[in-house]
């Protein structure tokens, strides 16, 4: 489980959502919402701001991190939310894994931000349809904007093992793409200078160019699939988004952007 920090929106600047009547979501999502849904015929946009404010007072009830009030929730929050609340055990029982649980839930409440602080156009739909995949792949920065349509800032971090070294692998989130990324050390020091071994911890490749003499390129593969049920289809496209190396702050930001295949396969299942 990757830690998650969620700047919830404040009283203020929240907004009533447009919610499609036609809004369906996945299982994992309908199931995480049931506790919300009050006719059991979806929710409307009253019970998603219901779910909102509901993870907000829980946040000043528990805030296991940081204080109790100053609107930021984080995966140990939802964590705490999970095992004491009878309203998730549903989700509980279908993850068998309180860390899937937690990863699912928490880009719901991500999503659940986004949309009440806007007053977005988008069908809520796409937290199934498409975002689904997103929340399972710990990315839902991405699903935040397409839904809201508004900048989404967030840090999403993971401890691993490299090389014999523990590091913390660091991605600040904007919008849809990395904004920068860096390793800290375990003491969540900025001690990596070589982008090589940084790379090789964020699990970026390297394209060596003038027969491995010229400067290294650096890259990912970003693959991204929509499902369209009602016609069978799934669009997907193939990325490749290049990495540009801040030796000034030790950490890699995105270069240029290539798209490499797109086409359509019948619906995944």
């Amino acid at each position: 489980m990757k830690e998650i920090t969620i700047n919830l929106t404040k009283e203020e600047n929240l907004k009533t959502p447009r919610i499609s009547s036609g809004a369906t979501v996945e299982k994992p999502v309908k199931i995480a919402l049931s506790a919300f849904d009050v006719d059991n015929n979806g929710l409307d946009a009253n019970e998603y701001m219901q779910a909102f404010d509901y993870f907000v007072n829980k946040e000043k009830e528990i805030a296991m991190t940081g204080e109790k009030g100053d609107y930021v929730l984080t995966d140990k929050d939802i964590e705490q939310i999970i095992k004491t609340d009878d309203k998730f055990k549903a989700l509980r029982e279908l993850c068998n894994d309180d860390t899937a649980a937690v990863d699912i839930l928490s880009g719901v409440v991500g999503a659940l931000n986004a949309l009440v602080s806007t007053d977005n156009t988008w069908s809520v739909r796409g937290i199934g349809v498409y975002g689904i995949t997103t929340f399972l792949q710990d990315s839902y920065g991405v699903l935040l904007t397409r839904i809201s349509g508004k900048t989404v800032n967030e840090t999403q971090y993971e401890n691993k093992i490299v090389d014999g070294k523990q590091v913390k692998i660091c991605r600040e989130i904007e919008n849809d793409y990395a904004k920068r990324s860096y390793v800290n050390d375990a003491n969540d020091n900025s001690a990596y200078t070589d982008p090589k071994f940084v790379a090789k911890c964020l699990g970026y490749k390297i394209e060596s160019t003038w027969c491995g003499l010229g400067k290294n390129k650096y890259y990912e593969d970003i693959l991204n699939y929509q499902d369209f049920p009602k016609h069978r289809i799934t669009v997907y496209e193939c990325y490749r988004q290049y990495k540009e190396w801040d030796k000034d702050t030790n950490s890699f930001t995105n270069g240029r952007k290539i798209l490499m295949d797109k086409g359509y396969e019948s619906v995944r299942h």
